[in-house]
């Protein structure tokens, strides 16, 4: 499916850049995380070691982009009058996925070697930030945290 261009510029003017970065950043990394698998899948470990040095800075980018979302939520939240319980409750929820996605990324770079805990740790760094995109699907608020579905039932976005 292809947007239109029309529809690109009026979702990009609907919200702000930061957060269509951020978007932007978010499908990079998934997309690089396909792709290394596929490579690795098909045997070809000398281009997915190639390509490793950009997943890291898409995972650079990751952190950046979503703590610049979470850190801006508050005053967007306030500019539309919704309470702060709420939002304490997605940012700190969101600062701790960070947390836990960075750790993971960290963690499989630096065990990069020992190819099955590589694996299994840049697989968990993926989940542990799937779940904000996945409750945008409707019907998705009962498969994921309360603190992911308050994030997108009260987030400003």
């Amino acid at each position: 499916m292809k947007l239109s261009p029309a529809a690109v510029r009026a979702a990009q003017r609907s919200l702000p850049t930061y957060i269509v970065a951020h978007g932007i950043v978010l499908t990079l990394w998934f997309l690089i995380f396909l792709v290394q698998t596929i490579l690795i899948a098909l045997r070809r470990v000398s281009r997915h070691r190639l390509l490793g040095p950009v997943g890291t800075g898409a995972a650079s980018g990751v952190v950046v982009a979503s703590m610049l979302v979470v850190v801006r939520l508050a005053a967007r939240a306030a500019a539309q009058g919704i309470t702060s319980g709420p939002v304490a409750l997605i940012v700190a929820g969101d600062t701790g996925l960070m947390l836990i996605f960075a750790l993971f990324v960290v963690t499989a770079i630096y065990l990069r070697r020992r190819t099955d805990v590589h694996r299994r740790l840049m697989l968990l760094a993926s989940i542990a930030i799937v779940g904000p995109a996945i409750v945008r699907l409707p019907g998705a608020e009962a498969l994921v945290p309360i603190s992911v579905y308050r994030n997108s039932h009260y987030s400003p976005l």
